[in-house]
């Protein structure tokens, strides 16, 4: 029970975080972070030095680190 409380509790607080990161005037629309480990939550082996878009606040695409680019 103390587990659901505590996802649902993280859960809300990422999805403000996004919500205040998009209204915020300057904030940028588009950022590309490399080099970090991503684990999926699939199941499936992490991605060592991976890559991943994040387009106003929704990762749009997960890739190897230099294997992705900022669209202009």
């Amino acid at each position: 029970m103390m587990m659901r409380i505590w996802m649902a509790a993280c859960g809300v607080v990422a999805f403000l975080s996004v919500q205040s990161v998009e209204s915020q005037p300057g904030a940028p629309p588009t950022v590309l972070y490399e080099g970090a480990r991503l684990i999926s939550g699939t199941g499936s082996a992490p991605i060592e030095q991976s890559a991943f878009l994040v387009e106003r606040g929704t990762i749009t695409r997960v890739g190897r680190k230099g294997a992705l680019a900022v669209p202009a």
